[in-house]
């Protein structure tokens, strides 16, 4: 498990990259919160709550991606 600030981080950094229009920095940081996730059961709750959300964008790229790192947390 992961401890509380870099829990805390993970979810400042979702948190800013929330409006972002650039595709590239929305993967890189479901990418990047995926790895934490694995070990932190908090915030693969939350994540996965997300990436549903995320997984509705109509851009395909970030729809498709946000899908698989779904399916990876719930395995």
């Amino acid at each position: 498990m992961i401890d509380l600030c870099a829990n805390k981080t993970a979810i400042k950094i979702s948190k800013r990259v929330k409006n972002s229009k650039d595709w590239i920095v929305i993967i890189q940081t479901m990418n990047f919160l995926e790895k934490i996730a694995k070990e932190d059961e908090a915030l693969r709750h939350w994540l996965l709550i997300k990436l549903d959300l995320i997984s509705k964008d109509k851009r395909k790229t970030v729809s498709k991606k946000a899908e698989e790192i779904f399916q990876s947390l719930n395995q």
